[in-house]
């Protein structure tokens, strides 16, 4: 009987473990199936927009996965050269930030290895013959920081020169590159030249010329967050009837879908930011006339 007892003992205590272990695996499905549905709730609100703060999280995302800082950033741009000798123009703009920030490294880096290079290679092979220009357009939103260049060495033919564009994220943090606002917008090389001979032959041409290409070279973000606009700097090559191919500047707004063809200067001296000293975009006014006082 004692053996009965200690059997039926047994028995129970083992369905009581397993009872209880059955228990275990349900309280325990209960919460991987509540985390599921938070981790859904917070995929779902950073689709509600492009930023989605949320006070409870250590850390913030934006829609490309990039942390936003807690506080913005905004740099400052300063000219590491600003020079009017005879002919020649050299406005090489950097952005300047008493912190940390890969991006502005970045951007800084690419300016002093690349257009400070080469300004310093012309100036020490220039002859009297040749002169350079290169201008700067320096420009800062709520938004963004961002700078556009170009640059031309004279004498010059078949070309307006090379043109590009520095741009900051100032609530992400990091530097914007041409290859993400041209996914963004939807555009291959191949489309931007099929879209911008299509707008050419419609608004713009004279004669039988006609573009053979068209290719994005930099950038400019205006408007506001909620209604950003992005405007394309493109160099595009035309074929003049009789005449060799021509690259010239020019802008393309997808939004509206406006070509335009851009003019030495690029920008009205109204749309930049100021500088003091000024930059040439404001000095053209006096060029002709009474220069300006570096």
């Amino acid at each position: 009987m004692k053996i009965k007892r200690i059997i039926v003992l047994i028995i129970v205590i083992l369905v009581c473990l397993s009872i209880f272990s059955g228990c275990n695996i349900t309280i325990s499905d209960g919460q991987n199936n509540q985390e599921k549905e938070t981790e859904t709730d917070v995929k779902i609100e950073e689709m509600d927009g492009i930023y989605n703060w949320n006070e409870n999280e250590e850390e913030n995302w934006d829609y490309n996965g990039d942390i936003i800082p807690e506080e913005f950033i905004y740099p400052e741009i300063n000219p590491v050269v600003q020079e009017y000798n005879g002919f020649n123009i050299a406005e090489i703009l950097i952005m300047s930030y008493e912190g940390e920030n890969a991006g502005i490294e970045k951007i800084n880096a690419s300016i002093l290895d690349g257009i400070l290079q080469t300004y310093l290679q012309f100036i020490e092979n220039q002859d009297e013959y040749s002169w350079i220009e290169i201008k700067s357009y320096p420009f800062t939103s709520d938004d963004y920081v961002q700078i556009v260049m170009t640059y031309a060495e004279y004498p010059i033919y078949g070309t307006d020169g090379e043109i590009w564009s520095y741009n900051f994220d100032v609530k992400r943090g990091v530097s914007v590159e041409l290859g993400e606002v041209m996914d963004n917008l939807g555009f291959t090389e191949a489309m931007l030249t099929q879209k911008i001979q299509e707008l050419y032959a419609r608004d713009i041409r004279e004669e039988d010329e006609f573009v053979t290409e068209a290719a994005a070279k930099g950038f400019l973000i205006t408007g506001d967050s909620l209604y950003p606009v992005t405007k394309l700097l493109l160099k595009v090559s035309i074929q003049h009837p009789g005449a060799d191919i021509w690259e010239s500047f020019f802008s393309y707004i997808p939004q509206t879908d406006e070509l335009l063809r851009l003019q030495s200067d690029l920008f009205d001296s109204n749309e930049p930011d100021k500088m003091d000293p000024p930059l040439w975009y404001e000095r053209r006014m006096a060029y002709g006339g009474i220069e300006l006082d570096d």
